[in-house]
């Protein structure tokens, strides 16, 4: 089945928006160096832990091997280290490829549906967008548009953030 043909144009992000990026991009950051942190921890932590409980269960505190502990916090440094690189590569990298490349996609979409959330008493509108199935818009604009009428959604090419829409 072959995509279909979406209309769409690039433009230079705003200050504004490039202030968005910038916030997500650091908050991402913070992010992996929190998992990494606590990846770490447990690195050392469990494999201390069980040495021991194996030396308490066999009764002789001695038993510790201090060979079978380095290997098992290096192999879960590696797993964290993996861990935090998947994380990275998936949340932080795309949005310093959109912050340095510093253009958005714009992209004219149809809506689909209104649908009107009574448990937060918001608005969203479905889109036959290729990038987003639905945005989150205000109450006025709820109203005015119709189901097959055309907007324009703002979003980062990379990350796929929306920015917005008109």
């Amino acid at each position: 089945m072959k995509a279909p043909l979406v209309p769409f144009y690039t433009e230079s992000l705003t200050r504004d928006e490039t202030s968005f990026l910038k916030e997500r991009h650091d908050d991402e950051m913070r992010g992996v160096y929190k998992l990494f942190r606590i990846c770490m921890i447990l690195s050392f932590l469990l494999p201390f832990a069980g040495a021991w409980i194996r030396a308490a269960r066999e009764g002789d505190p001695s038993e510790f091997s201090m060979l079978r502990y380095f290997l098992l916090v290096f192999w879960l440094l590696v797993v964290s280290a993996l861990i935090a690189g998947v994380q990275f590569w998936r949340n932080v990298w795309p949005l310093r490829r959109d912050l340095r490349g510093g253009e958005k996609v714009v992209e004219l979409a149809t809506v689909e549906r209104k649908v009107f959330m009574p448990g937060d008493g918001s608005y969203h509108l479905y889109l036959n967008s290729v990038i987003r199935l639905s945005i989150e818009v205000e109450e006025a604009a709820y109203r005015l548009l119709r189901q097959g009428d055309e907007i324009n959604i703002l979003y980062a090419p990379h990350s796929k953030l929306h920015l917005g829409y008109f």
